[in-house]
């Protein structure tokens, strides 16, 4: 008796869940409807479902297309074969997005009938058509049972001979994993492509001429083009790679790079102009009347420190920013001379080195007299004020950091207002009476304002260490 209600029990419970599954999917299936159309689809090549029999009666009469585009990525090979049979059968353009999706089907006999489509119909396609298929392409080429793939290789023919036919601009339009794909393929088959591949405006494009197996040889334009690529990335790759591959560069080639704006490339040219041909780069730029002369700024040499004076001054605000490191490495003790009011307003990286050396050559009055002319330097122009400040005192931070979430709340973050407290940079600094008057005030008054309760904590905190220092 007892095995027998044991048994009804568990059939029970076995009845209830599968009731219960099938509610589950049923208001799945409905609600991913909303999820599960073209558009979606598209460009979703990983996505597997269960919704094909869901969907049936739903789409059947409906939309029996999208039906089919459900079921060509089904988890059941049956269902996946019967829906790929049916798009084949009532193509319609934009179905070669399933059809040629199936070339990477885990069934080979699923891969052979797609196979098959791709082989006859593939060429008819317009390369309009194709390119919109794009990311479906590149996907399919990362596939390692596609690489020798009839399929796989007459799309590639395909394309080829198909972007013989469209002129420059509407190349470029493409998207540039696109364009790269089709430029590997013409330089391993015609080399049509490598006219423009100079004129691609992605870096890792271009590079394709300095990494690619068949380019070993470079004609004289390319190699001007490449020698004086707007990307440092390029010039730096083509200088390396013929040192690499044992090509010496010329001892003019070698000058022109000594000679870039950057200076990772200048730091290379110097060294094999050095090595190769014992010229040293230094002398090359004190005889320069042009801004290239400044980059004697490389060297950082005490003798040349007026020069660096004289450069901080240059319309060119690259000059500027070596000639201002060079300075700061050599005598910290110069910075005084310069207009420390203009540096500020400057480009952000000759701000960061200001900022650093401000703490060492001012004094606490000189650095707050300064203020205005922080806030007017950028959107942070605060919070950069405030670091400076606390990099030269401790408590001068505290006092200016209260004074500006009194009176310029708005210009402080709100993150700001919880951590004012956390970095003492001068742990040990005394403070002076006049600060302590200050700051008490300022903490008074904070307990009145709207924003008490943001920095009660800080407020608290900051009482405590002002009565045990």
């Amino acid at each position: 008796m007892i095995k027998k209600c044991l048994k009804n029990i568990r059939l029970k419970n076995l009845f209830n869940n599968k009731k219960n599954c099938i509610s589950k999917k049923k208001n799945y299936s409905k609600l991913d409807l909303k999820h599960l159309n073209f558009e979606s689809l598209w460009n979703d090549f990983d996505r597997r479902t269960w919704h094909y029999n869901n969907y049936k009666q739903i789409l059947k009469k409906n939309d029996e297309r999208l039906l089919n585009w459900i079921g060509s990525i089904d988890y059941s090979g049956y269902i996946r074969e019967c829906c790929l049979r049916y798009l084949i059968s009532n193509f319609i353009v934009g179905d070669e997005n399933r059809i040629l999706l199936r070339l990477s089907d885990w069934v080979p006999h699923i891969r052979s009938i797609a196979r098959e489509w791709v082989l006859n119909n593939f060429e008819v396609l317009s390369f309009e058509e194709i390119s919109k298929n794009y990311l479906l392409i590149l996907y399919l080429a990362r596939k390692e049972v596609l690489i020798s793939d009839p399929a796989m290789q007459h799309i590639n023919v395909t394309l080829l001979s198909k972007v013989r036919t469209i002129e420059k601009k509407e190349f470029f339009s493409l998207d540039h994993r696109f364009r790269k794909y089709l430029f590997i393929l013409s330089l391993e088959s015609d080399q049509l492509l490598r006219k423009w591949l100079l004129d691609d405006k992605e870096p890792v494009n271009r590079l394709l001429l300095l990494n690619h197996p068949v380019c070993n040889l470079l004609d004289n334009k390319e190699i001007i083009r490449l020698k004086s690529d707007k990307s440092v990335f390029v010039r730096r790759k083509y200088l390396s790679l013929q040192i690499k591959k044992g090509i010496r560069p010329s001892q003019d080639e070698l000058i022109h790079f000594s000679l870039d704006r950057n200076y990772g490339i200048r730091d290379i040219g110097r060294f094999f102009l050095k090595k190769y041909y014992k010229i040293d780069a230094y002398e090359i730029y004190k005889n320069k009347k042009s801004d290239e002369f400044f980059y004697i700024a490389d060297y950082a040499k005490k003798e040349d420190t007026n020069y660096f004076i004289q450069g901080i001054s240059s319309k060119n605000k690259h000059i500027r920013l070596i000639c201002l490191r060079a300075l700061s490495m050599i005598d910290i003790d110069k910075l005084k001379v310069l207009n420390a009011k203009l540096l500020i307003k400057d480009n952000r990286k000759i701000r960061t080195i200001i900022y650093q050396y401000l703490p060492e050559i001012m004094d606490i009055k000189e650095i707050i007299n300064l203020r205005e002319y922080f806030i007017a330097s950028s959107s942070s122009g605060i919070m950069d004020y405030l670091r400076v400040i606390n990099k030269k005192s401790y408590w001068y931070y505290i006092n200016e950091s209260l004074n500006e979430i009194l009176f310029n709340y708005s210009n402080i973050p709100d993150f700001y207002l919880h951590n004012i407290t956390w970095v003492r940079s001068n742990s040990y600094e005394k403070l002076s009476d006049d600060l302590r008057s200050s700051i008490n005030n300022k903490l008074s008054l904070l307990k009145k304002s709207d924003s008490y309760e943001k920095i009660k904590g800080a407020i608290n905190y900051l009482e405590f260490i002002i009565k045990t220092t």
